[in-house]
This record gives structure tokens, sequence and C-alpha cells, in this order.
């Protein structure tokens, strides 16, 4: 499993699998919408 470098909110650096990148990106987005009460993303355009 190829695993990339990122960094995360505090600045740290971690080594992250692109499905663990995407999750990241998804819980992040679903959180944020819970929130600002708004609906989540999806791929509908």
């Amino acid at each position: 499993m190829q695993q990339y470098f990122t960094r995360m909110g505090d600045g740290s650096g971690v080594y992250l699998s692109a499905e663990e990148i995407y999750s990241d990106l998804e819980a992040g987005t679903d959180d944020a919408a819970d929130r600002g009460k708004i609906p989540e993303l999806s791929w509908e355009f």
C-alpha cells in the first residue's frame, strides 16, 4: 500500500494511504455540514 506524506492540522507530518486521506476529507466535510446545518456534499450535480 502506497503512503503519502501530508501534514495534520497542527503542522506535524504524517504518512497516510489514499484511503485514509479520502476518509479524513469525507469526515471533515460531513462535520462542517453538521456544524453549518447545511446538506452534506454529494457527487450529484
